[in-house]
């Protein structure tokens, strides 16, 4: 079965969360090896891009009646994630000590057909969602990303037709 094209529309299964473990700053390149799998993802909610407004209205402008704007500063909203809670695991164990030591972490978001979103930042959130008597206790996750992140759009050539 050939490997669908990385334009094509794919489900969700087999996204996985990943955060650096090496040293410097992790990159697409760098070795799977520095890079720890934060197990039993249930749902992630990438962070979405956002750029502020400006506006540029000028009282002797022909139009002013018509509010006139341009972009502005840019950023990404927290990514949010739900995970099995497994307080043994060293990746929950290191999402704790981050929390506690006020650390940035690097993260990846890795997509079924291979694909990376990347980004820096420092969990804004980590708790526990209701536990019930037949239910998976879950561990959520809020990572607010600090400055500019790497998409799956950066990192693949365009196509052309």
């Amino acid at each position: 079965m050939a490997e669908p094209l990385k334009s094509e529309p794919i489900k969700g299964a087999k996204t996985t969360l990943w955060y650096y473990i090496g040293r410097g700053i992790g990159t697409a390149q760098s070795p799977e090896s520095d890079w720890r799998q934060l197990g039993k993802l249930k749902a992630i909610q990438p962070g979405e891009i956002q750029v502020d407004t400006e506006e540029e209205s000028y009282l002797d402008d022909p139009n002013a009646d018509w509010k006139q704007s341009s972009p502005g500063q840019k950023s990404i909203s927290a990514v949010s994630a739900t995970l099995a809670w497994m307080p043994g695991d060293p990746g929950q164990q290191a999402l704790m000590d981050a929390v506690m030591t006020d650390k940035n972490l690097t993260f990846r978001i890795k997509y079924p057909n291979g694909t990376l979103d990347l980004f820096s930042g420092f969990i804004s959130s980590l708790g526990k969602e209701n536990v019930g008597v037949k239910d998976t206790i879950t561990r959520t996750i809020k990572v607010q990303p600090s400055g500019k992140p790497t998409s799956a759009e950066e990192l693949i050539p365009v196509l052309t037709g």
